[in-house]
Formats: structure tokens, sequence, C-alpha cells
């Protein structure tokens, strides 16, 4: 497991774990990145009943991205079920994306999910196809708004400062949750120069 996050996903009293292999290999091809969720019990993990999740089950027919090269969980939308936040920072080669996977009885399910991109900031600080976009992620009430917030962390994006293009200069996207559900146009980018 080259990442880990554990949360209540399934909405019992006792915490899951999410373990994601972002280099897996998915459907013949490498670094398509994978997450195992092992629900927990009164006894601990039961991994008999654990699931696998990749991006071909949200996306079909696209499996490149290292999914799950960042997780993370929180509950979003109020529900009493924590979200599963996931990051493929090399989704499109570079721009990257975050998939928000709802908690369900049985888990994280795709039923519902909520992608979110770069290109959605509409941010002109980042340099567009640069950002690796969630290669880092934490899910945490930032404010007083019901429901979490989602942190996306570019380590390696391509920001522009003072009329300049830094190569890997890096950057945080905060966006923030509106009635339940994570807005991108509700965001704040943090980077150095800014």
């Amino acid at each position: 497991g080259a990442t880990l996050t554990v949360g209540n996903f399934n909405g019992d009293s006792a915490d899951d774990l999410v373990v994601g292999a972002p280099d897996d290999t998915v459907g013949g091809v490498e670094d398509s990145g994978s997450a195992t969720y092992i629900p927990g019990s009164t006894n601990g993990l039961v991994l008999a009943r654990s699931t696998m999740l990749e991006l071909g089950q949200i996306e079909p027919g696209h499996v490149a991205g290292h999914f799950a090269a960042a997780l993370a969980a929180g509950d979003v939308n109020g529900d009493g079920y924590d979200e599963l936040a996931v990051g493929s920072p090399w989704y499109g080669w570079r721009p990257g994306r975050v998939d928000v996977l709802p908690g369900s009885l049985d888990g994280p399910t795709v039923a519902g999910v909520q992608t979110l991109t770069p290109d959605q900031l509409d941010e002109p600080a980042l340099v567009p196809d640069f950002e690796t976009y969630g290669l880092t992620l934490q899910l945490a009430q930032l404010d007083t708004q019901p429901g979490a917030d989602l942190l996306v962390g570019m380590g390696l994006a391509y920001v522009k400062v003072d009329g300049s293009r830094v190569q890997s200069a890096g950057a945080v996207a905060q966006i923030s949750n509106r009635g339940g559900v994570l807005d991108p146009s509700a965001h704040r980018l943090f980077y150095q120069g800014a």
C-alpha cells in the first residue's frame, strides 16, 4: 500500500481502511492504479468483504493516471457516511483529476461520484496540462459551513509568477463545500509568491 486512509465509509460503528496502489497494472496497462476498500467491524478489518476500485469503473475505457496516488476521507454531504477522495495526478499525462466517491452501506461507491479537474478552477496562475492535480489530498472542515472541504495538492504544478512560468513550483487548491457539494468555483489557490 503506497497510500492509506481511514474513514467510516459504510456508516457503522467501525472505521474502514482504503489502501492505494497507484502503480498497479489494470487491464494490462501499467501504472493505472487501484484502491482496495476493507471494511472494519467489531472484530477488526474484514478482508473477505474487501472490494477493489479503479478509474475504469468511473470512466470506462480510461485506465491510466496513477489512480489512488492520494486518498482522503471525510463527510462532504453530511449524511453520516464518509466520502473517499481519490487522486489521479497523472491522468491525461499530467493535468490530473480527483474523484470523490460517496459513502454507502457497502462502502465507497462510484454511483454519484463527483469528478474534479484543474480546468474547473479557471485559475490563470496555473499552467494548463502541468498541474499534477490530486498529487496529495486532505478533507477537513476549513470554514463554518457544514461538510468537509477539500485541499488538493499539486506538488509539481507549473505556476505563473510575475509573468514568468516557474516549473514544478507546486500549488494547493482549497475547494470549499457549498450545500454538501464541493464547489470548484468557490476555491482559493496557494503557491509561493502569491
